[in-house]
């Protein structure tokens, strides 16, 4: 079976097995030799960020061949909009509100999830399948649902330029089972820091550098405002209101100080961290190939939320 339709017959029933050990198990044995599952996620990636969707402000190779490959679906969605209550309905295949994560806070706050869904959460799902398990990068969830806790056998901490090594030293070693391997990037999210480097006028890590290099670019070469950038005139007072000054991103302060300059260096910066991390991602893809597991590994591929990117309608 050449890849392309490996992608077409697994992907919809791996979406819903993998959150019930019993059904993948049953499901593994129909097909005879299960696949790998290589489970890749970036963080605040919004659906336009890749070349393939027309984005002609960054290159994303690795993103676009998965893409080409297989399948891209156009219209799902994101079950909230920050990184915990997303990733904790991920992990669980239950809405994240249903378990108590309705914020970051309170979803960092769990201490107890019902046993039947621990049990059936995505890494205990693979671990009960008779898969080798391993989870690489960030977590960002309650501690019930911390890699070790929930079905993984192995938990790498890095979440940048070193996650790609680790991942491919976990799948080129010899086993009797097949893999289940999580690679969970942090960027393009750093994106969080370009108020930061604008504060700071472009000082320190990898945001202050993008943001030098983003300043010596005449205008003409940042991508431009979208088109529902402006705030509309009748926006009400409870959206601002509810803004914190505080904020690692202080949206409300960037709406008062920021030009469209700015504006157009934060869309510039959030283009380079994403191909960044689709350069880690091109690692990985690169090891599949060259060790002959392409035919044989289900890469599925997800961003856990989006970014406003300059929109405010």
């Amino acid at each position: 079976m050449n890849r392309r339709n490996f992608s077409k017959t697994m992907t919809a029933t791996v979406a819903y097995e993998a959150y019930d050990a019993a059904a993948l198990a049953k499901g593994a044995t129909k097909r005879g030799d299960r696949p790998n599952i290589l489970f890749i996620m970036t963080d605040q990636q919004h659906a336009g960020m890749m070349s393939c969707t027309g984005n002609k402000w960054l290159k994303t190779p690795a993103m676009d061949r998965l893409a080409c490959d297989g399948i891209r679906f156009e219209t799902a969605y994101s079950a909230n909009p920050v990184c915990v209550p997303s990733r904790t309905s991920m992990a669980t295949g239950m809405m994240p509100g249903r378990l108590g994560a309705t914020s970051n806070g309170t979803g960092m706050k769990i201490r107890s999830i019902p046993e039947k869904v621990h049990a059936s959460s995505l890494g205990m799902s693979a671990k009960a399948a008779g898969y080798d398990t391993f989870y690489g990068g960030k977590v960002h969830m309650c501690n019930m649902l911390d890699p070790l806790n929930a079905g993984y056998g192995e938990y790498f901490e890095d979440q940048r330029d070193e996650l790609p090594g680790a991942c491919i030293d976990f799948m080129k070693r010899k086993r009797n089972n097949p893999f289940f391997a999580v690679a969970s990037f942090i960027n393009p999210h750093d994106i969080c820091y370009a108020y930061t480097a604008y504060k700071n006028k472009g000082k320190g890590g990898i945001a202050g550098r993008l943001y030098r290099e983003a300043s010596a670019l005449p205008l003409d070469q940042l991508p431009p405002l979208p088109e529902n950038f402006a705030i509309p005139p009748d926006e009400p007072s409870q959206i601002d209101g509810g803004l914190s000054s505080k904020a690692v991103t202080p949206a409300r302060i960037l709406r008062e100080t920021y030009d469209e300059r700015e504006w157009r260096m934060y869309r510039w910066m959030y283009c380079r961290l994403t191909e960044r991390v689709d350069g880690e991602i091109l690692r990985i893809l690169e090891y599949l190939k060259e060790a002959g597991q392409e035919e044989n590994t289900l890469v599925l591929f997800t961003s856990d939320h989006g970014d406003m990117d300059a929109s405010h309608r």
